[in-house]
């Protein structure tokens, strides 16, 4: 289909953004990289012309629906299960048959539903089909216990599916772009796209949160709480740490919280650990603004939105050498590499920012320039040239002065 006005998008995520209500549904993760990047996207889009529709997963405390913008939608489908929540996609079936899209664009994480769903999606409307690639099963997981390993045998093969029908495939780090190269799939078909941080909101000055004691040094980790991101192996470091004065403040809920509570009382650190749980997104810059250390320990990352965001706030960042997060963190001079799943080298990490003044701020100044080119509008121009590229020379790109023109310039892998 070629339209000569600005196309109707269906979106496919598995998760998006929740309003504030939503925070107290502890388990069900409602803030989180790809939440924030579908919902940022979603606003910018609508503001440039783009009317789209969002079909993700239900979250307690959320409305079924709800109006983005002035021309787009969210429609939260599936019931609010802690397992098997996957299912949601059955849900979607109804609420997708009922679009007819210009495009579609799926947000494809650690969610196996999304594959088919995008697939059928495009093939009734015969609309051209997107993919954002949040995290590569097959190229970025890691297998490290039963649910992981099932993920990347089961996977993978959908993931070369979906991607094979796309016109335009969006990654969000080399090394997955590297990695899709070397399958085969074109370099015309395979855009970089910047994780889009909301750079404004990250370096306007927020106050101190109040469980912050100016009296202490502070740690501070942002993110979901399961296994994989690496909070147990951060917990272990804070207590190998030399630094007296430090304090780890966890900021997030998720499934694994319960098991870093009983880690924190193990190691006796019951006085040196805070867990704030979840808070709403616009919160989060306090703490990464009068953080001393902004860790993110992951085992396996596609990018790191968290490292970005920290950059952005003025943090100093140590974090692990895995996935995309080198394309962000050049170790020694804008912040810190560790290898995953090495407690005594986080530690080792940190102790050298909070020893080391001068050098951590140093590193804190190169951060804020590797953010600025990471922000919401290289993000919403990436995606609007994916669109073009995907429904031909009649498709609309973002013009420098708002609204929407024909036709952007390329953007491509070098």
């Amino acid at each position: 289909m070629r339209r000569a006005s600005a196309p109707h998008v269906l979106r496919l995520c598995s998760v998006f953004e929740a309003p504030a209500a939503a925070l107290r549904a502890t388990g069900f993760d409602p803030i989180g990289g790809m939440q924030i990047h579908t919902a940022r996207l979603a606003r910018a889009l609508d503001a440039l012309g783009v009317s789209q529709t969002v079909v993700t997963a239900f979250r307690p405390g959320a409305p079924r629906t709800e109006t983005i913008g002035t021309r787009s939608a969210v429609v939260r489908v599936g019931l609010p299960i802690r397992r098997l929540r996957q299912l949601y996609g059955l849900a979607a079936v109804p609420e997708v048959g009922r679009v007819r899209p210009d495009l579609v664009h799926a947000h494809l994480g650690e969610d196996l539903a999304i594959a088919p769903l995008a697939r059928w999606a495009a093939a009734r409307s015969g609309a051209p089909l997107v993919v954002t690639l949040h995290c590569s099963v097959r190229h970025t997981v890691s297998a490290h216990d039963l649910r992981s390993a099932l993920l990347r045998t089961l996977g993978a093969p959908l993931e070369g599916w979906l991607l094979g029908a796309a016109s335009q495939i969006l990654v969000l780090s080399d090394a997955t772009a590297d990695a899709l190269l070397a399958t085969g799939i074109p370099r015309k078909r395979i855009l970089p796209a910047p994780i889009g941080v909301d750079l404004d909101r990250f370096a306007r000055p927020a106050p101190r949160p109040a469980s912050m004691d100016p009296a202490h040094r502070w740690i501070v980790y942002v993110g979901r709480l399961v296994p994989e991101k690496g909070v147990a192996d951060l917990v272990q470091a804070v207590a190998r740490l030399r630094c007296s004065e430090a304090r780890l403040v966890v900021v997030g809920d998720g499934p694994h919280r319960r098991v870093l509570q009983h880690l924190v009382e193990r190691e006796g650190l019951g006085d040196r650990v805070t867990f704030e749980g979840a808070v709403a997104h616009h919160e989060v810059p306090g703490f990464l603004q009068h953080a001393d250390v902004a860790a993110l320990p992951s085992w396996y990352e596609e990018r790191g939105r968290a490292v970005l965001e920290a950059m952005a706030a003025g943090a100093t960042v140590v974090a692990t050498a895995t996935g995309g997060i080198p394309d962000s963190v050049r170790h020694g001079v804008n912040g810190l590499l560790v290898p995953p799943r090495d407690p005594d080298a986080l530690a080792g990490a940190i102790d050298r920012v909070l020893f080391d003044r001068a050098g951590a701020a140093a590193m804190a100044r190169a951060a804020r320039a590797t953010a600025a080119a990471n922000g919401v509008d290289g993000l919403t121009a990436a995606t609007l040239h994916a669109y073009a590229a995907a429904l031909g020379s009649d498709a609309l790109a973002a013009s420098p002065t708002g609204g929407v023109r024909s036709s952007v310039g390329s953007r491509r892998l070098p």
